[in-house]
């Protein structure tokens, strides 16, 4: 997985819930690269970012990551 700041938050936005809960889960792993990723996405992002993982907790079978 690439460490460019910027481009994790840019595939985490334009992903889909699943894809977005893999990255991030992923991304979690460096608690260093996370605190970046989390400040790059900005509010926007953020909120984006929990509304998707949202839907994955609400809709558990579709989890395949």
């Amino acid at each position: 997985m690439t460490k460019n700041i910027s481009d994790l938050a840019t595939k985490i936005t334009l992903s889909n819930p699943t894809e977005a809960a893999s990255i991030w889960t992923s991304i979690a792993e460096d608690r260093a690269l996370a605190i970046e990723v989390h400040a790059a996405l900005g509010q926007e992002g953020r909120v984006n970012l929990a509304h998707k993982l949202a839907q994955i907790s609400e809709n558990p079978q579709n989890t395949h990551f």
